[in-house]
């Protein structure tokens, strides 16, 4: 095959430069050099493309070379960055023992690997694996210094939010478990038969339930103060419709208060349920609510039930309501019994119960 005009160009200035005479001798040297140089083309492809940060520094630790990712990820650009020691970049958040173990190995000629939070040239920190190898000369004297970088914020944030959430599970359930134990606790008191007990702690354990559903709809950012009320008082309408109305502006309060509240209702509707408005067809409930001055105040009014009297001794949800609720969210609680229907005024601190905007 006849060579190309390029081969043959390649030829004739291979020839002016070694001479006829040495042809023999350097015929398969050039076919190296050039694959060579194709390898240290792809090298340098792969160090300019690669997503982590390479940092070459001297011996004394002063930066010779930087690679666009890593000018991506600190925010410099390579002539911001060569010349200058990598103190450019750290964070002043990672204790001075690590640098020093890392000077130490590094000089002893041993790679260092860890963690580091390190910050951009704007100001933000973030979180790398710093993976650095001494580099030797012919000699085996330690000249250089390669850092691979490799950012792992988001890790870091991921594993941060699970330990965040696994802290807040875990209080949530010792809270739970004291809730649990009180309301059997006081149930267990003022229950006159073990099936009383049964039927009442099962129903207090239920509307706990399912405010914790209602919770976790919005992570446990707060609830709708309908959604609380209306858990409650929607199976006394499954049948016959207009058993209550709620009057008020929405609100959201926080995860507390929902619970609070969620078992604060309960107990008004099983009372309801037992001797109020809700043990008669015609009797029907009417929740009203107001924020004026930083309070809130709400009113549930009974009507059209038999008629009552003030309850001779108090049970579970009389305490619960008028000392539990109040000392729980700092306000006060007030029970009316008017022979035409039960009356409660809440009067509580509208910061204690109002869940912050998402």
């Amino acid at each position: 095959m006849k060579p190309s005009e390029d081969q043959q160009d390649w030829d004739r200035s291979r020839d002016r430069i070694i001479g006829l005479g040495e042809r023999s001798v350097h015929k398969n040297y050039y076919p190296a050099l050039r694959r060579n140089m194709a390898d240290l083309q792809k090298l340098m492809l792969a160090i300019e493309q690669t997503t982590v940060g390479m940092v070459i520094c001297n011996h004394d630790g002063t930066i010779e070379f930087v690679n666009p990712a890593m000018c991506a990820m600190t925010g410099y650009t390579a002539e911001e960055l060569v010349g200058e020691r990598p103190r450019l970049y750290r964070s002043g958040m990672t204790p001075p023992e690590i640098y020093r173990e890392i000077w130490a190995m590094l000089n002893a000629g041993q790679p260092w690997r860890g963690e580091l939070l390190n910050r951009r040239k704007s100001g933000e920190n973030y979180w790398i694996r710093l993976s650095i190898t001494p580099m030797r000369d012919e000699t085996g004297a330690v000249t250089h210094f390669v850092g691979i970088n490799e950012d792992i914020t988001e890790r870091m944030q991921a594993e941060e939010r699970q330990k965040l959430l696994v802290d807040e599970l875990n209080h949530r359930v010792k809270n739970t478990l004291a809730v649990a134990q009180a309301i059997a606790s006081q149930t267990l008191r003022s229950a006159e038969t073990p099936q009383a007990f049964c039927r009442d702690f099962e129903g207090r354990l239920l509307t706990l339930s399912q405010t914790h559903n209602l919770l976790n709809h919005s992570a446990w950012s707060g609830a709708p103060l309908r959604d609380v009320l209306g858990q409650e008082l929607a199976p006394y309408a499954a049948t016959e419709p207009n058993r209550f109305t709620m009057m008020g502006d929405d609100i959201r309060v926080t995860p507390n208060s929902a619970v609070t509240l969620s078992m604060a209702f309960h107990e008004l509707a099983t009372n309801a349920a037992k001797y109020g408005a809700f043990s008669q067809a015609s009797g029907w409930v009417s929740v009203s609510w107001s924020m004026v001055g930083g309070r809130f105040q709400l009113e549930w009014q009974e009507r059209g039930g038999p008629p009552i009297q003030a309850p001779s001794r108090k049970g579970f949800g009389v305490s619960l309501l008028e000392r539990g609720l109040a000392h729980q969210l700092g306000g006060k609680v007030q029970l009316y019994f008017p022979t035409d229907g039960m009356r409660c005024v809440m009067d509580l601190p509208l910061n204690r119960l109002e869940a912050q905007a998402e």
